[in-house]
C-alpha cells in the first residue's frame, strides 16, 4: 500500500510540482509523480424529433479530467523541511472547499488553480475534484519535532483529481494538450 523509497539525496531528484491558487498564492511541492492519467468524456442525448424514426443525437455534457498521483518529499534540501511540505499540503487542502463572499453576499463559489503539467497542459485552469493523503506508517519514515514527541510523515503520497475549466466550447477544432 505504502512505498519503502527513501527520499531523494538532492533536489535535482525529484520535480516541484507548482499550483498557484487564484486570490490566495501559490503551492510549491516537492514530488515523485506516480501517475498522470487524463480522461475526456462526452455525454450524448437522444432527442426524438416528430415524424422522425431515427433520433437527433446532441452533446449533453462535455469534461475533461486529469488524475494525479505523486509522492510529496520533505528531504531538508533546498528548504523542503517536513514542516513546510505539511503546511503547503494544509494549504492545498483548502482549496477544496469554497470561498464565501459574505461581504458581497455573493454566496460562495470555488476555488481554481492554475497548473501546468510539463508540455501537456500549460497554466491551465482546473479545481480540486478531489484529493485524498496516504502515510503508510510502515512504509515511510517519521519525523520527530524536537519541541515535543509530535511525529510528522516525511513521505505523503497524495491522490488528486483535477477538473478542467475550459476557456472554449468544445469542438473537433479544441486543443486538448499544449
Amino acid at each position: 500500500m505504502g512505498t519503502s523509497a527513501a527520499p531523494p539525496k538532492s533536489t535535482e531528484d525529484y520535480n516541484f510540482l507548482k499550483f498557484d491558487i487564484l486570490g490566495v498564492g501559490s503551492i510549491t511541492l516537492p514530488a515523485l509523480i506516480i501517475n498522470a492519467q487524463a480522461r475526456m468524456e462526452g455525454q450524448w442525448d437522444e432527442f426524438s424529433e416528430i415524424g422522425r424514426a431515427d433520433p437527433k443525437v446532441l452533446l449533453g455534457k462535455f469534461s475533461k479530467t486529469v488524475d494525479l498521483d505523486f509522492l510529496v518529499v520533505a528531504t531538508g534540501h533546498g528548504g523542503t523541511t517536513v514542516e513546510k511540505t505539511l503546511e503547503q499540503l494544509e494549504l492545498l487542502s483548502k482549496v477544496t472547499t469554497p470561498n464565501y463572499n459574505v461581504a458581497s453576499n455573493a454566496g460562495y463559489q470555488g476555488v481554481f488553480i492554475k497548473w501546468a503539467f510539463g508540455g501537456l497542459y500549460r497554466n491551465q485552469f482546473f479545481y480540486v475534484n478531489s484529493l485524498g493523503y496516504t502515510w503508510d506508517n510502515e512504509g515511510i519514515t517519521w519525523h520527530n519535532v524536537e519541541s515535543g514527541s509530535t511525529a510528522l510523515p516525511v513521505i505523503s503520497k497524495v491522490n488528486m483529481t483535477l477538473q478542467y475549466v475550459g476557456r472554449m466550447i468544445p469542438s473537433v477544432q479544441t486543443r486538448f494538450f499544449g
